[in-house]
């Protein structure tokens, strides 16, 4: 298209756009992919670099701290709505570091009822299930303020029954509820960074690599608020 012919690079995230997704594999510019999933992208054309939370570290630094706080019943996973390959990478993450704790951590949906998650009803039926006091890391923000309405809706107090732990430190999540959510903050200005620096080497490179490379960000901190103390 003209517009293809006027670009020389693309950073993005909208994978989740399908008319964005089905043209770039065969664009004719070299493309930078926030949190796309490799074997997705292993078959494009065109040069690709992703650049990614480090999800396992995320997932670590939740169950972490849970087990830090020292005081819990149970210790659980609430995963993104849609299956995303992040969320999954944090729940596997969180479930090992509890383990090795020898500590069973459970999982939201379970396997058994996939559809669950599109229920708000089945949350809060598993919410109000989970041994007291529980701890529970949600995927991203948005979803950890849904395992809050949901908690109020069954009459789970938080902090005190149920503690939550959110990801991304999105301040109109974190702190535009009651409690306010406590939530790990990641490095996003470094990955911007990562990003211009993976589109220019991909920009000055003559062949197409036969790898895809994967850049993994840290994050950088846990924020406490009222959702964990």
């Amino acid at each position: 298209s003209k517009l293809a012919a006027e670009i020389s690079g693309l950073i993005t995230s909208c994978l989740l756009d399908d008319e964005l997704t089905a043209v770039l594999p065969n664009v004719p510019f070299p493309c930078v992919l926030f949190e796309a999933s490799k074997k997705k992208v292993s078959g494009w054309r065109t040069k690709i670099a992703l650049i990614k939370s480090d999800n396992e570290e995320i997932g670590r630094l939740g169950a972490q701290h849970f087990l830090s706080l020292g005081h819990f019943a149970s210790y659980a996973f609430v995963k993104s709505k849609l299956p995303h390959e992040w969320s999954s990478e944090r729940a596997a993450a969180f479930q090992s570091v509890l383990a090795t704790a020898k500590t069973p951590a459970r999982i939201f949906p379970p396997k058994s009822a996939p559809s669950a998650t599109d229920d708000p009803k089945a949350l809060q039926r598993w919410l109000k299930a989970l041994p007291k006091p529980a701890a529970v890391m949600a995927a991203y923000d948005g979803r950890a303020v849904e395992v809050l309405n949901a908690c109020k809706a069954v009459g789970v107090r938080v902090p005190d029954q149920v503690a939550i732990l959110g990801v991304d430190n999105d301040a109109l999540y974190c702190e535009n509820v009651t409690p306010m959510l406590s939530s790990i903050q990641q490095n996003c200005e470094k990955e911007g960074l990562l990003a211009a620096r993976e589109l220019s080497r991909l920009l000055k490179s003559r062949k197409q690599a036969k790898n895809i490379r994967v850049t993994k960000v840290p994050p950088s901190k846990l924020i406490e608020r009222e959702s964990t103390v």
